[in-house]
């Protein structure tokens, strides 16, 4: 059973996952690389899923083990300072 903290981590995930996939929808990626607002979009809300991944107890990430928490943390690591 999810804590209502869970499911609210969970809901702005998805929700700033959904940003990006709208942004980038139909988009080639050269016109996203020639394209600095999409490409500040899809940071900051790669950013947020990252930030937002770091909130969850050690015991959520070891029962959800399948999704790759630490990957989805460093990319907000790469993002924020890279």
């Amino acid at each position: 059973m999810l804590t209502i903290k869970e499911k609210g981590l969970l809901f702005y995930i998805i929700k700033h996952c959904l940003r990006v996939e709208a942004k980038i929808e139909g988009v080639s990626k050269d016109a996203f690389l020639n394209n600095e607002d999409i490409k500040e979009i899809v940071c900051f809300n790669i950013f947020q899923i990252g930030e937002l991944a770091k909130n969850f107890s050690s015991e959520f990430l070891l029962i959800h083990n399948k999704v790759p928490w630490k990957s989805i943390k460093g990319m907000r690591d790469i993002v924020g300072h890279g």
